[in-house]
């Protein structure tokens, strides 16, 4: 797939291929500079991870959307590079919708001070050959009942 940048600079909407100059305006944002050093990684590396996981299912994208994806992986301490933070095209708004990923939610989980664990359940039923339900229950230190839901 070609990732395309949406040039917000501009009166007309226009998409450029992820070159030289979207990088440049993608490095100047706090955020990505942020993001990057958190990584360890090299700019044209931490580029290519982040095209290649949290923003793969976007056709085009703009400066804002990358602004929110890594702004909120920052306030959530997730690696948008790691598959813990992704977007997905929302059909229903104009900006792309943002994903924490099953490898985030256990990020946030297991580094919280009052998380005591969790319990999986599946139901004996199917339907179309998976389970017809599915129970989490999570524990936490601070309270007398765990918390169940059952999707």
């Amino acid at each position: 797939m070609n990732v395309h940048f949406e040039n917000s600079d501009s009166t007309q909407t226009k998409t450029e291929p992820l070159g030289n100059q979207a990088h440049q305006r993608a490095s100047q944002l706090a955020s990505f500079r942020l993001c990057l050093k958190r990584s360890a990684m090299s700019q044209e590396s931490f580029i290519s991870a982040l095209t290649q996981t949290a923003l793969v299912r976007l056709e085009t994208w703009s400066l804002p959307d990358l602004e929110r994806l890594l702004t909120t992986s920052l306030r959530y301490g997730l690696n948008p590079t790691g598959r813990e933070i992704f977007m997905l095209p929302d059909p229903m708004a104009e900006a792309p919708l943002i994903v924490v990923g099953v490898d985030g939610w256990s990020r946030i989980l297991n580094e919280h001070k009052k998380f005591a664990g969790m319990r999986f359940k599946e139901s004996k039923e199917f339907v179309d050959r998976e389970h017809a339900w599915i129970e989490c229950t999570i524990h936490r230190w601070d309270r007398r009942v765990p918390t169940s839901v059952r999707e």
